[in-house]
């Protein structure tokens, strides 16, 4: 009995490693190939008729799989995000207004945006966005790739 068998045999399933990574969920499913994402944040495409293909098609559909609100995003990429929300010129005149030097200073300097930083809940207040809204945002936000 082979190690892999014996493996299989007691329930044990190796991930689906492609380049290092686990292939985690499937992005889309094409004509004779699947379009993986992986761990590392990557995709790859495996193909129907190789070795890999029948742990593939196993994995869950990307989109059933729940979305996690990100903890940080960089400020360039919470900006963006603002920006794509029509947002940005309200978040700014919300600051500017405020008269709160660490709320500014933290906006203009600050290299990365906390979820639940004082800087969010504020503008959060001031604007009156819900937990969600502002969830979505940063989910948004993390997808934004310079």
């Amino acid at each position: 009995m082979t190690d892999t068998q014996e493996n299989t045999d007691r329930g044990y399933q190796a991930p689906l490693m492609i380049g290092g990574a686990e292939a985690v969920a499937i992005v889309k499913r094409g004509d004779g190939e699947l379009l993986v994402a992986l761990a590392n944040g990557a995709v790859a495409t495996v193909p129907a008729g190789t070795d890999g293909f029948a742990k593939a098609a196993a994995l869950p559909d990307a989109a059933a799989l729940p979305v996690s609100v990100p903890q940080a995003v960089s400020n360039a990429q919470a900006r963006a995000a603002l920006r794509a929300a029509g947002l940005i010129a309200t978040v700014e005149a919300a600051i500017a207004a405020g008269g709160n030097a660490a709320i500014h200073d933290a906006w203009e300097y600050s290299p990365y945006i906390e979820r639940n930083s004082a800087l969010v809940q504020a503008l959060a207040q001031q604007l009156g966005l819900t937990a969600a809204q502002v969830d979505a945002l940063f989910i948004a936000a993390a997808k934004v790739d310079f």
